[in-house]
């Protein structure tokens, strides 16, 4: 079972790692469901600590249907993070009625080839999420990043646990938003994922490395 941890500090970051987490999903401000993230705050992940990085790339919060000048400082972010040295990218796009914009995200897809590619919970807003899957199987992302269409993965399991035995091998489905140790084994067991996604929140509302220690013992 993998962990992937969404940080937007150093601090976080550190803290994911000493709690055992798999990999990093690296991004600017996570209270607006996070954005491209600095070419500092990569650089510092980067160099302190070990772990996989997933970069985020959204350029601003709200909804997922960008402009062309968006568009174009999405790409130059990719870029950027391909001489960063990242292991993947995160990224999504829809059209106004909620369909994928399956043009521009082909040609985001391409300029990633030979990195990982998640597509992120833009996905959640999709019209049509089982044609939205098999239209991302078809361009040859690695995983999707969603919460079953709901406010938490746990609330929306049935459908995660539907698009993961649509994958089959195919893609990986990734459950995300709300996961913690109380119901992190939960979600698993009922979706089949194997993956999972989360900040791991203590107390302090910052990711603790304990939270993410007891999700990975909730999972073992």
């Amino acid at each position: 079972m993998l962990l992937e941890v969404c940080i937007d500090t150093l601090e976080a970051a550190m803290a994911a790692e000493q709690g055992g987490a798999h990999r990093l999903e690296v991004c600017g401000d996570l209270s607006i469901g996070g954005v491209t993230p600095s070419q500092e705050l990569l650089k510092s992940v980067k160099k302190h600590t070990s772990l996989p990085i997933m970069m985020m790339i959204r350029p601003r919060g709200g909804n997922f249907v960008y402009s062309d000048d968006e568009a174009a400082v999405m790409m130059k972010s990719i870029r950027l993070g391909k001489e960063l040295g990242v292991n993947g990218f995160v990224f999504g796009m829809l059209q106004p009625e909620n369909d994928l914009n399956v043009d521009l995200t082909v040609e985001m897809h391409k300029l990633c080839q030979g990195y990982e590619t998640t597509y992120h919970r833009a996905f959640d807003e999709c019209s049509t999420p089982i044609k939205a899957l098999g239209q991302l199987i078809d361009m040859g992302f690695t995983r999707i990043l969603t919460s079953g269409q709901q406010s938490t993965a746990i609330a929306g399991k049935t459908l995660i646990k539907k698009l993961v035995d649509f994958a089959g091998d195919q893609l990986t489905i990734l459950p995300g938003s709300g996961v913690t140790s109380k119901n992190a084994k939960e979600i698993i067991d009922f979706t089949g994922a194997k993956e999972i996604h989360g900040s791991c929140k203590g107390l302090l509302s910052k990711t603790d490395a304990s939270e993410v220690a007891k999700v990975l013992e909730m999972l073992t």
